[in-house]
């Protein structure tokens, strides 16, 4: 089931993921990313062991207007959050999909979106263009520094044991998984694919170049899930691609623009909120 028998699946010449060498990166500087109605509290989330992953999906109270969006940082469109899933290794030394300078993290996050022309993640792959997908991958390092975020997954991994186990898991903001130390002003920019079959080639991919941290007993949860076959559910991280010629940007840019009705940077969206309910209920008495 895996990638030495993907040969026939996954064919092209714009795979993920790739080693990001550093030395031979095109410098660029973009605007800053937006991440809108990340802080939301979702209505529903549900982890799932899906045999090669731990797979998070979440339903907003209002999917038009409460779905965490991510734009800006030169992203071809604004795209709504899909689900985040998670690369490991057997242990500290390998787990990540991409490297850098040839060197592995123990993990990788990837927060998966869908640009919003389209109605869900399924449409956006069949749609099949380049820039149909956005992905926003985070490295994880070993630390003594737990990582508040997977704190609130880790209670339900016991019930993952087995492939195709999930769990519907109380509900916190998406940006907790992303975590108040990541850098969102500094990353790699490339165009690549999925790194599981078919590997479609449609991702527009964000790499942070910083790692955030999680701890040794953090990382060991995930080791202790189960494939299909009932063998540790480890290793599970595509081999590097051929980057085939493609531009691989080294970013920076201002800091990251959180919007939202509860976030310090976003009180432009509370006060056109006020706004627009004082215009309605003008337009109520009028009538």
């Amino acid at each position: 089931h895996g990638p030495e028998n993907w040969k026939n699946l996954c064919k092209g010449n714009s795979q993920s993921p790739i080693n990001i060498e550093t030395s031979g990166l095109v410098e660029a500087s973009f605007a800053p990313l937006r991440l809108s109605d990340y802080d939301q509290v979702p209505v529903k989330s549900v982890l799932v062991n899906n045999g090669h992953s731990v797979k998070l999906t979440t339903t907003s109270a209002s999917p038009d207007l409460f779905t965490p969006t991510l734009s800006g940082g030169n992203l071809p469109g604004s795209y709504k959050f899909a689900q985040v899933h998670f690369h490991w290794g057997a242990d500290g030394d390998k787990g990540s999909e991409h490297l850098v300078d040839n060197e592995a993290f123990p993990m990788e996050m990837h927060f998966v979106h869908y640009k919003d022309t389209n109605q869900d993640l399924v449409s956006a792959l069949e749609e099949g263009n380049f820039d149909s997908l956005a992905v926003l991958a985070i490295f994880i390092q070993e630390s003594d520094t737990e990582h508040e975020g997977l704190d609130k997954l880790l209670p339900h991994l016991s019930q993952l044991q087995d492939a195709g186990e999930e769990s519907e898991i109380e509900n916190f903001p998406v940006a907790d998984l992303i975590g108040a130390e990541a850098q969102l002003n500094s990353f790699y920019r490339y165009n690549g694919s999925l790194t599981t079959p078919t590997c479609n080639e449609v991702v527009q991919w964000t790499v942070l170049k910083n790692p955030v941290n999680a701890t040794k007993y953090q990382l060991s949860r995930f080791r202790q899930l189960l494939t299909h076959d009932h063998e540790p559910l480890v290793d599970n991280f595509r081999p590097v691609q051929s980057l085939n010629g493609r531009k691989v940007f080294s970013v920076t840019t201002a800091s990251p623009r959180w919007c939202s009705v509860f976030h310090p940077s976003g009180a432009f969206r509370f006060d056109g909120m006020i706004s627009l309910v004082i215009t309605l209920i003008t337009v109520s008495i009028r009538f």
